[in-house]
């Protein structure tokens, strides 16, 4: 699957151009990480049981949608691994981005931003609305689009060996005849002591005008470690082969894979600031050879 060079971070993980080894990412890596900042959310422990009333009807109204309608944003970012686990009354503000070092001047110091708000609506339903930037080989800082995101916990926690849930989103482009995308799949996560384990499984599906006939498959995973509220250690890995039942070579896929570092800190009662980063390191020539990843959140209840 083809798809532009800016198109890292959300369910961007495409086919891009064939390049050779680049000899200078572990120094440019190096310099990046003596200042580069870091993020986490809280585990969240307590054993809820769902609120299935009327707002039952209303989150699979939302889920429903998110599957039938979908957005395009090729440029979208989304370097985050997500938790199956909903609180209900949470509140946030959130900041993602990324940025690229590479040898090869198409995909050296592309970024994306990505800003959110979002609401716990229910002990099961969590909702995001996301505005979506990017900045490109030769060009400036643009709007990409918007994104509705929706989280369901199908069960509360610690009831079943593994902990479930299922996400659902839908893109819209602001460029001219550009494609909705839809994109859903289940969300895994389980605890051992004091590591916790969480993959994301991600269908991916294009509509509308310019739209692409397959299926594209996307993973996400993590393995944190929780060592202390201020600082966690972990590792991420995200990529893409391509579309199901027609997988690209290997070396045209994207996979990248890194250290993170997680943390919070509780600025008040009710009140917790939150904050991650990774760096990915590029295992494929379809890859770029490093990408920086920054997180924050300010949560309140």
């Amino acid at each position: 699957m083809q798809r532009s060079n800016e198109t890292n971070g959300k369910r961007t993980f495409r086919t891009q151009g064939q390049g050779e080894p680049r000899p200078g990412a572990a120094l440019q890596a190096r310099r990046w990480l003596r200042t580069f900042p870091f993020r986490n959310r809280l585990p969240k422990t307590d054993h809820r049981v769902g609120v299935w009333g009327k707002w039952t009807t209303v989150g699979l109204a939302a889920m429903a949608t998110s599957v039938i309608c979908g957005a395009n944003n090729a440029l979208a970012i989304d370097y985050v691994v997500y938790s199956p686990l909903v609180v209900r009354g949470e509140k946030e503000v959130e900041y993602r981005s990324y940025y690229n070092l590479d040898n090869r001047p198409e995909i050296n110091g592309q970024q994306g931003y990505r800003l959110a708000v979002g609401a716990g609506l229910t002990d099961f339903w969590y909702s995001d609305i996301y505005g979506n930037f990017t900045k490109g080989y030769g060009g400036g800082l643009k709007a990409q689009g918007v994104e509705w995101e929706n989280r369901f916990q199908l069960a509360p926690q610690g009831k079943y060996w593994l902990d479930m849930g299922f996400l659902s989103e839908i893109e819209y482009r602001f460029q001219a005849n550009a494609p909705y995308e839809v994109s859903v799949g289940p969300l895994l996560e389980k605890q051992i002591g004091r590591t916790v384990t969480t993959l994301n499984l991600l269908l991916e599906k294009t509509f509308g005008n310019n739209a692409n006939s397959g299926v594209e498959f996307e993973y996400k995973a993590r393995l944190k470690y929780l060592l202390k509220r201020a600082l966690s250690p972990a590792v991420e890995a995200y990529g893409s082969p391509g579309y199901i039942g027609r997988f690209v070579p290997v070396e045209a896929q994207r996979h990248q894979i890194g250290p993170a570092l997680y943390g919070t800190m509780r600025t008040g009662p009710s009140q917790v600031f939150s904050y991650s980063g990774a760096a990915l390191f590029g295992l494929t020539k379809a890859s770029p050879d490093l990408t920086l990843v920054l997180r924050m959140e300010y949560e309140f209840y």
